[in-house]
């Protein structure tokens, strides 16, 4: 065995980021309009723990080490992050806080720990695939990784790729217009690809492990309720208590291929998954309350990718049963209820479509080169099979939802410094879906708009400073249903409840 058999690299990058709030909290959105019953006490924690000024002051260590021996080979990657700004006090002085093992001004454990200091380990897999030369090139993997079927760029969530991987939301909504890719989470699973010929080949997952998403803790400051999320501890004075963890079958097949000489290449999906969106139930009998997850959930689908012009065109169109519908929190005395046999939430049929474009641009008098991408995505519900009573009554039938990002760029502004504009938006034409629960942030004729400028020195050293806008009527994303007597049946709004949470946000990391 010569020393040129086995091939490893270690990476790590330290990256330091702030963020600066640019408005005190909205008592319109903290405190519910003005003639409603104040949605405040279950939905204002992440609003009011933060006044005008800096809400992160944040250090990340990422490590990634990648080794190959011949065909075989492996990786681990770990993350972990310290955050002053959650490990001390903040600055909600209400009587609303919804905390109980804290009071006003104390962030909770479970908040603490996951916005201001904790490591994780991400991918931990090995893989084997064949010779470069064989007949029918395969590879196969096994361990904590990641697995994205179709061609979602943005709405991952409306697309087929729902199905593989929980979504790291913190993360999502501190960097508007992230693409899919980059907030989902891997997860225990064994996947193969399989190259039949050169027009087509196949692929199949199974995951032995299911992971919820990654959702903002309950008083961080992009958390608008207080009773989901790590640090989620009472709603309408009831405790928190343990969940019900799905452990159905997970898994999917796919096959790509292409007809002909025709450029297109088409894909065929079908899995089944555990959702990892909650479900809240309430048991007022033991002033508890708790969640599910929706089990045995199907999908198929259908996507496009070709080449049209100078742009990359793909597309998606997908289907899914027993799906998990936009509910209010539901009663389960004795906790009969769960995500198998016994929904108490909503289920039933949707449709789901969306395009995505990547254009590339040439050198121009005012850049030197451009990138636009974008994508336009769709749902309908289809039918409500199950508890049609425990739907939202202010969800759509159907919603649409866009999302672009323009970034212009300029070489070598100064010797060695490259430069890019990212301006980016996300808005939602019409509809509250009640498919997908925040649908592309679920405000309805509002959304989030982005400015910035990112470069890099020398290719080792990363910078950015973005100011992060959202738009759209103002108030809190829920409010009671006052039309029932059913403790806390909170229903969307489709308003805009980070309208008071602009942003400015800087960062710097260096790979080594």
């Amino acid at each position: 065995m010569g020393e040129s058999d086995v091939k490893a690299r270690w990476d790590n990058t330290i990256k330091y980021s702030t963020a600066y709030r640019l408005h005190n909290p909205s008592e319109r959105i903290a405190g519910g309009d003005a003639g409603a019953p104040p949605p405040g006490p279950q939905l204002d924690d992440g609003d009011r723990n933060f006044r005008k000024g800096v809400v992160s002051n944040r250090v990340d260590l990422f490590s990634e080490l990648d080794a190959s021996y011949e065909n075989f080979g492996g990786r681990v990657s770990a993350a972990a992050w310290y955050d002053s700004v959650y490990n001390q006090s903040n600055d909600n002085r209400s009587a609303t806080v919804n905390s109980t093992s804290v009071g006003a001004g104390e962030f909770t454990g479970p908040t603490r720990d996951m916005m201001g200091r904790k490591a994780e380990i991400l991918d931990v897999f090995f893989y084997f695939k064949s010779r470069d030369d064989a007949e029918t090139p395969f590879s196969v993997r096994a361990g904590r990784h990641t697995v994205l079927y179709g061609e979602s760029l943005f709405f991952g969530a409306n697309g087929i790729a729902n199905a593989q991987a929980p979504i790291d939301l913190i993360k999502l909504l501190s960097v508007p217009g992230s693409q899919f890719k980059e907030i989902i989470r891997p997860v225990g699973q064994v996947s193969t690809q399989v190259q039949v010929s050169s027009k087509v080949s196949v692929g199949a997952y199974y995951q032995y492990e299911w992971q919820k998403n990654r959702l903002p803790p309950s008083g961080s400051y992009l958390s608008d309720v207080d009773f989901v999320g790590a640090g989620a501890e009472s709603l309408l004075g009831m405790r928190k208590v343990h969940d019900d963890k799905p452990d159905s079958f997970q898994g999917g097949l796919q096959t790509r291929f292409k007809l002909g000489d025709s450029d297109i290449e088409y894909g065929l999906y079908a899995a089944q998954y555990n959702d990892k969106g909650p479900q809240i139930m309430l048991d007022p009998a033991a002033s508890s309350f708790h969640y599910v997850y929706a089990e045995k959930v199907k999908t198929v689908g259908a996507s496009f990718s070709t080449v049209v012009g100078e742009a990359n065109v793909a597309g998606e169109l997908s289907y899914r049963w027993n799906a998990p519908l936009v509910s209010a929190p539901q009663v389960d005395i004795g906790r009969l209820g769960n995500g198998r046999d016994n929904p108490l939430y909503a289920v039933g049929k949707t449709l789901h479509a969306q395009v995505s474009g990547i254009y590339l641009m040439s050198k121009s008098p005012i850049w030197d080169g451009a990138e636009l991408l974008g994508e336009v995505a769709w749902n309908r519900t289809l039918s409500v099979d199950k508890n049609p009573l425990a739907m939202d009554p202010n969800v759509t039938r159907d919603a649409m939802a866009v999302r672009a990002i323009f970034s212009p760029q300029y070489f070598q502004v100064l010797p060695g410094i490259d430069l890019s504009l990212p301006i980016g938006i996300g808005y939602n034409p019409y509809g509250r879906s009640s498919a997908v629960f925040k649908f592309n942030g679920g405000v309805e004729r509002g959304g989030d708009f982005s400015i910035g400028i990112a470069g890099s020195y020398q290719k080792q050293v990363k910078f950015g400073l973005t100011y992060n806008h959202f738009f759209g009527r103002e108030n809190a994303f829920l409010t009671p249903n006052t039309s029932t007597s059913i403790p806390g049946p909170f229903m969307t709004t489709g308003a805009q409840s980070l309208a008071d949470r602009d942003f400015v946000s800087l960062s710097i990391q260096s790979t080594f």
